[in-house]
């Protein structure tokens, strides 16, 4: 979905969630994404970024809780191996993220604390 920008009053314009519509999946993995803003690790961890190949590697971790986003960074399919819970998925299944695509892992423990709890 294209937006308009520009000047004032465009540049603060809110998203247009009902041209989107509630259920698309491009509106169900964006809530997903809005959602991860609120575990700890992600708020203030430790970041650690590698690449291995065509795979970046993300992860945020405090006290022992860790979130994890592998990014296919390449025109091909790439394989990878599952590190947690999967928070949020894109263009991947099973084992193998397809071009493009991302997956976000976490470990139970840091679904369960948010900052400030």
């Amino acid at each position: 979905l294209a937006m308009d920008g520009g000047q004032d009053p465009d540049c603060r314009r809110c998203f247009p969630w009902e041209e989107v519509g509630e259920r698309t999946p491009f509106n169900l993995t964006l809530r997903k994404l809005i959602k991860l803003k609120d575990l700890a690790p992600v708020q203030d961890g430790k970041a650690l970024i590698r690449a291995e190949g065509a795979l970046l590697s993300l992860a945020r971790i405090k006290d022992g809780q860790e979130v994890v986003l592998l990014a296919n960074m390449s025109d091909r399919p790439q394989a990878f191996l599952s590190q947690g819970q999967e928070l949020v998925v894109n263009l991947a299944n099973g084992n193998s993220i397809a071009p493009k695509g991302f997956v976000i892992f976490g470990k139970k423990a840091a679904l369960l604390e948010r900052k400030g709890d």
